[in-house]
């Protein structure tokens, strides 16, 4: 069992490369106190890494008509990453490994809920802002934790046994601390893209479940109650390189995950 943990640890230390992983906090700096911002007012902060300007007029004008689209929902600021106070967060980001100009979109909480290199189009930033559960999802993620994803319609009859499995698995001492839980009614309309990312059908009359692994790895998809040893057979055979979940049709790395 310790054996077991310690792999789960090891998977999960590899998070989404360059995102905020937690552990100590990065250090302040200009572009960090910006972000936190925007953020702190429950925006997205759209953040333009740029060296010198180079290359940023298109980027620029991309993002300004996506800001003026959310109506309210969205902020630019752009960071010189030649900027020596702003080199923690550039570092941080995995900025310094990107081709720039580089666009980040950062949810209200924390996670970066798109990335676009080069170029990028108003259409593609509006859909980066995604609804407050799929960040959730995605900050889960890149904080290195399993997340389970728990889609349950209005008065689903199985929700109760479903939740009461979830806390089982989140308690087990082989992920104690390294797993959360994200409850999603998939009425709400916010949340429709990121169900579709995960091919969940809103429509659906019954509850879905999905375990995910870091960096977006659907291992398995359960559309009745599922046993938390099923659960941890599933996440043992995605470590194990499998692209089989079980429960009844688990996913691998083509379903697109949570990205």
């Amino acid at each position: 069992m310790r054996a077991f943990r310690s792999v789960i640890i090891g998977l999960l230390a590899c998070g989404l490369g360059g995102v905020a992983m937690g552990g100590e906090p990065a250090p302040v700096d200009t572009a960090s106190n910006a972000i936190h911002r925007v953020n702190a007012d429950g925006k997205f902060a759209f953040a333009v890494f740029h060296r010198g300007g180079d290359g940023i007029a298109d980027v620029r004008e991309a993002v300004k008509k996506a800001v003026e689209a959310s109506k309210g929902r969205a902020e630019a600021i752009e960071v010189d990453v030649a900027d020596a106070a702003s080199k923690p967060t550039v570092q941080n980001y995995g900025v310094n490994r990107a081709p720039l100009p580089l666009v980040l979109a950062i949810a209200p909480n924390g996670a970066v809920t798109g990335g676009f290199p080069g170029k990028c189009e108003p259409q593609a930033l509006a859909e980066a802002m995604v609804g407050p559960k799929a960040a959730t999802c995605l900050k889960t993620l890149q904080d290195g934790k399993v997340v389970i994803i728990c889609v349950q319609p209005a008065g689903s009859t199985n929700a109760e046994a479903i939740l009461k499995v979830t806390a089982a698995f989140k308690a087990d001492e082989r992920i104690a601390g390294f797993s959360e839980s994200v409850v999603i009614d998939p009425a709400d309309k916010a949340e429709q893209g990121f169900l579709g990312q995960l091919r969940v059908d809103p429509k659906s009359e019954g509850a879905t479940t999905l375990l995910v692994t870091p960096p977006g790895r659907i291992v398995g998809t359960y559309t009745n109650v599922v046993t938390t040893e099923t659960m941890f057979a599933d996440l043992a055979r995605s470590m194990a390189g499998s692209t089989c979940g079980g429960g009844g049709g688990g996913c691998g790395p083509a379903s697109g995950g949570c990205r």
